[in-house]
């Protein structure tokens, strides 16, 4: 029985050559009216703070960095920044919602949906109003 991503654009079976992961479709939209970017498939990382999307992309429909450099540590303790937009048009699974973003040049890299674009895209939260605090 396969594992099943529901969106709100349907559902669909997660893809077993990619270890069963859970991927996002994300457009991005030019604020200037320069169009919008092919549709990303990003990998959700809930433990991650930011987006990071191809550089390439976003200057492609006409958005520049404007934002703070952000540094980021991966697992393996390594550190890198990346140039980051403070108010960027996504379109998350058929959700429209404006975040900070963070863009990268490497050529190989797998695109991420962060944290707290999940949590804007789908109004996630806990109510804890019932919790047993003892």
């Amino acid at each position: 029985m396969p594992i099943i991503l529901a969106t709100a654009s349907g559902s669909r079976p997660l893809d077993p050559t990619r270890s069963f992961r859970a991927y996002a479709d994300v457009v991005m939209s030019s604020p200037a009216g320069g169009g919008t970017s092919p549709t990303v498939q990003c990998l959700v990382d809930t433990g991650a703070d930011y987006t990071i999307l191809p550089l390439s992309l976003a200057t492609a429909i006409g958005i520049t960095p404007s934002g703070p450099s952000v540094t980021f540590r991966a697992a393996t303790g390594t550190t890198f920044t990346l140039p980051s937009h403070p108010g960027v048009s996504l379109t998350v699974e058929g959700y429209a919602i404006t975040v900070p973003v963070a863009f990268s040049a490497a050529a190989a890299f797998a695109p991420i949906l962060g944290r707290l674009e999940l949590v804007a895209a789908f109004d996630v939260g806990f109510d804890v109003t019932s919790w047993y605090w003892g």
